[in-house]
């Protein structure tokens, strides 16, 4: 890859953010980096100062009328789909890029979760054109969300299943985090199935890390490394213990 290469990465969560999805698309700007690719990010927050190439679009707009449509919105998500699919933020971001039209990317890259980036994306790719690649990491429709509730039914049987098979259809690349969503995607898409590839999630190389031996002790220690949310909860296996 050539290094004059232009990539417009767009990701939600991105150091300092200690959220679960932060370091893959950190890992894989410092990788571009170490290539001589130096990406632009587009993601959220308030500035940094010193930060290069990486521009923070805040979610409530300057004006009153934007924050008070921008938190209804996002109520709203909350109240309709059980969770918030960022789409406040997207606008303002498709706001930002709309006036700085002078910039354009040869690459396209939107890392998931949440919606908001893909939406951002897809923008950038209708107006803007070039090569849109989605990160969409865990599959957007789980088994388990079909039977918890009204708003569940509607995210998983009307609003994730029109953007995956809007990603599928547009996006020129497609990338899960594990075989198993991979496969299953080139299954449910075959005609999609040749845009479809895998990125697992991993550590950094200069990080070392290894395992370490289990000191001596009488208890054990079941640890979960990484978020709670939605089914990822540690409540069905805290009540199987509690039948044993």
């Amino acid at each position: 890859m050539k290094s004059n290469v232009s990539v417009l990465l767009i990701t939600y969560y991105y150091p300092p953010s200690d959220a679960a999805a932060a370091p893959r698309p950190f890992r894989f700007a410092s990788h571009l980096a170490s290539l001589g690719i130096h990406p632009f990010v587009l993601t959220t927050g308030e500035p940094i100062s010193n930060e290069v190439n990486v521009t923070r679009v805040g979610e409530r707009g300057n004006s009153p009328f934007r924050r008070w449509v921008a938190i209804l919105l996002d109520n709203l998500e909350l109240r309709v789909f059980g969770t918030r699919l960022r789409t406040s933020w997207a606008q303002q971001s498709i706001d930002y890029l709309w006036n700085h039209p002078q910039d354009h990317w040869e690459i396209v890259h939107s890392v998931g979760p949440p919606l908001g980036v893909h939406q951002i994306a897809a923008w950038v790719k209708r107006h803007r054109g070039g090569i849109w690649v989605a990160d969409m990491q865990d599959p957007m429709i789980l088994p388990q969300t079909f039977t918890r509730g009204v708003r569940d039914w509607i995210r998983a049987r009307l609003i994730l299943p029109f953007w995956e098979r809007y990603l599928l259809r547009h996006a020129d690349i497609v990338i899960a985090n594990t075989p198993a969503v991979r496969d299953m995607l080139q299954m449910k898409y075959v005609k999609w199935r040749h845009k479809v590839r895998y990125l697992p999630n991993g550590l950094d190389q200069g990080m070392n890390a290894r395992p370490e031996p289990i000191p001596a002790r009488d208890f054990k220690i079941l640890a979960h490394c990484g978020d709670f949310y939605s089914v990822r909860h540690p409540v069905k296996l805290l009540d199987a213990l509690v039948r044993l």
